[in-house]
């Protein structure tokens, strides 16, 4: 894509979920009848904006189409459309996400489970509930388990998750997200984020590795934080062998 086409990104970006927001909308009254279009719409918009910025995925590990709770590491608003171009797959996201320009929008049309994270005991309930929801339509529920976003090394994993696991039966799909273009894609939720998605514009071609674990089962583990620490462990073990061995990184 050459200079001048890259600097009109951001637009061709915002024309594609203009798009997406309208065709969703429209969609909206085959939900009354129990027709749900919501995730070949997540699906096209994550597809076509990655494609814009010359985001390739490449996909390591396991390939189970089995639907579970994915627990991920977050370093970027971009792991949002590149999870959803692989799985098949809804988010859950902190309440703020809502506010957020372009990404925030589109996240509302494609039912995104926003919650509030000082109502803990309400969470939790709305978890169990849409999860289950979720699962029976063989879909994924995503969850970054650190809450916010972060660079390397991950911050702590929190307990949502894997509580859900525990309460719900259903198993843990981690899996480990990594750019070869860490030093444009990182975002940490204080930096703005139009300028970033400006920045961003000028953007070489990049790759996003999505390393893909076996899943856990949740009756194999004694506690919610036996769980989450063997799932944070592998996790991290993961970015750090992308980030060494594949990309040649310092660790």
């Amino acid at each position: 894509m050459g200079g001048s086409l890259k600097a009109l990104r951001p637009f061709f970006m915002l024309a594609t979920l203009v798009c997406t927001v309208v065709f969703a909308a429209l969609m909206m009254p085959l939900r009354l009848i129990g027709i749900g279009l919501d995730y070949y719409v997540m699906l096209g918009w994550a597809k076509i904006t990655l494609w814009i910025y010359q985001i390739k995925i490449v996909r390591m590990g396991e390939r189970s189409k089995k639907p579970g709770i994915i627990v991920t590491n977050h370093i970027s608003y971009w792991d949002i459309l590149t999870i959803a171009a692989t799985y098949k797959a809804f988010f859950v996201s902190k309440a703020s996400v809502k506010n957020w320009p372009l990404i925030g929008w589109g996240a509302r049309m494609v039912r995104t489970v926003f919650i509030v994270r000082e109502k803990a005991l309400s969470a939790v309930e709305i978890l169990n509930r849409e999860s289950l929801k979720l699962i029976g339509k063989n879909q994924s529920v995503v969850m970054f388990a650190e809450g916010t976003t972060s660079i390397n090394p991950c911050l702590p994993f929190k307990n949502g998750a894997f509580h859900m696991s525990i309460n719900t039966g259903q198993p843990i799909k981690p899996i480990a997200v990594y750019y070869s273009r860490m030093d444009l894609i990182r975002w940490i939720d204080a930096e703005s984020f139009v300028p970033h998605l400006f920045k961003m514009s000028a953007a070489p071609k990049s790759k996003c590795y999505i390393y893909e674990f076996p899943l856990m089962d949740p009756k194999d583990y004694k506690s919610v934080n036996e769980m989450k620490e063997t799932c944070q462990a592998m996790i991290q073990e993961k970015i750090d062998f992308i980030k060494t061995e594949i990309l040649g990184e310092k660790k």
